[in-house]
């Protein structure tokens, strides 16, 4: 196992910014997860820790050693790409052997890590099958066998599930979480599913496409929890979390000891006082002007009366059941907001029939399926952003 710096990395390809000013220390152990949208540079970062790519700029530094420039051979790091990249002439004990058969090490040593790898990973019936004999689940078990026999200082995993159907990535996520226990060993791990992301990195790097205004793709790098929670960003605020967290244009205003936070060109307006939010104080300097809030669809609620929750009226265009969960898509007359490269509402183009906006409450709370219905907000849960800057506002 081994420590993982990496110092101020950038890739150019020609006059193209991939990758700039992206830093992050992984501890001797830990899983991080690299996520973020398709350009954001997440493969090439990986790419570039294992040696396939080269730096443009600064250090990769790995166990304490600077391997910026060490060949990837050298550099004692195990890859698990997206494609299995199995022999299919070969079995399975000997696609797990390969690696350690170039390396010329002794029959009994290698029998013992590839045994011991197919335990791990219950492979143990299937050691003399073929490729084409597996079902896509085993195959991706034994791409992972190939690099556990290799006992590296770290794994790299390329989004090893994608290929898979929606139940079996389900299912080896699962797995993974329990291999990842198992084994200690720091891993970075890349994927585009938020979901991957959330449940198995200890923390998780979002990235996002490389921009003079911010002069880095890194976003934020934090626990699961937090970046739900306390995202830095109008970004990460719009791309952790599904579905995607709506963003309004909102005023400011004072109203006695507290303020007073209005969704531009509606009548929806939300009392915010010490006890009902917690950033009261942060946001008491934006009093006259205009911010972005964000609601995620699962803070709103049936109508309960709780104190800290708001009433609003909405004329919900289309209802999705989807057993437990009811999705009401809505619009609103207030102006898009413009949250670069987010996975919410960024656009002027509006979504299913004609709704920018959504909210999640239990189909059993749902007293309709279309028209105005009567939700409720925990006012608690609002996020609010700078506009210009578009970082969150927090004490």
């Amino acid at each position: 196992m081994a420590t993982l710096s990496i110092q101020n990395v950038a890739k150019n390809y020609g006059e193209i910014k991939a990758l700039a000013n992206v830093s992050i220390d992984v501890a001797d152990g830990e899983v991080l997860v690299l996520v973020g949208p398709s350009g954001c540079g997440k493969s090439t970062l990986l790419r570039m820790i294992a040696g396939l790519e080269e730096l443009t700029g600064g250090q990769m530094v790995l166990g304490g050693r600077d391997v910026s420039y060490v060949d990837p051979k050298d550099r004692d790091v195990a890859m698990v790409f997206q494609n299995y990249a199995l022999y299919p002439h070969m079995t399975v004990f000997q696609n797990m052997a390969f690696g350690l058969e170039q390396r010329r090490l002794a029959k009994d040593v290698i029998k013992a890590k590839v045994m011991d790898a197919a335990r791990i990973l219950d492979l143990t019936h299937l050691v003399d099958r073929k490729p084409g004999a597996l079902s896509g689940g085993q195959r991706q078990r034994v791409a992972m066998g190939r690099a556990i026999v290799r006992n590296p200082a770290i794994y790299l995993m390329d989004e090893p599930l994608s290929n898979l159907d929606a139940k079996l990535r389900v299912q080896m996520r699962a797995e993974l979480k329990l291999l990842r226990e198992k084994l200690g060993v720091t891993t970075v791990y890349v994927t585009h599913d938020q979901v991957e992301a959330m449940t198995l990195g200890d923390r998780v790097a979002v990235l996002a496409p490389y921009s003079d205004k911010i002069g880095s793709n890194l976003q934020q790098v934090d626990t699961p929890h937090k970046l739900y929670e306390e995202p830095r960003n109008i970004f990460v605020a719009g791309f952790i979390g599904s579905p995607a967290m709506n963003f309004f244009k909102a005023q400011i205003a004072r109203k006695g000891n507290g303020l007073i936070a209005t969704i531009e060109g509606t009548d929806i307006a939300f009392n915010l006082t010490e006890a009902a939010h917690p950033h009261l104080s942060a946001l008491a300097g934006y009093a006259g002007k205009s911010v972005v809030m964000g609601i995620r669809p699962e803070f709103f609620d049936a109508p309960s009366g709780a104190p800290g929750r708001h009433p609003v009226d909405l004329d919900i265009l289309v209802s999705e059941i989807v057993g437990p969960d009811a999705f009401l898509h809505f619009d609103l007359p207030t102006p898009t907001v413009k949250a670069e490269f987010s996975r919410s509402n960024d656009s002027d183009e509006a979504g299913l029939n004609g709704a920018r906006f959504s909210a999640r409450i239990a189909t059993e709370k749902l007293t309709g399926e279309a028209g105005m219905i009567s939700l409720e907000v925990n006012v608690a849960k609002l996020h609010f952003f700078d506009e210009t800057s578009t970082l969150r506002i927090a004490t």
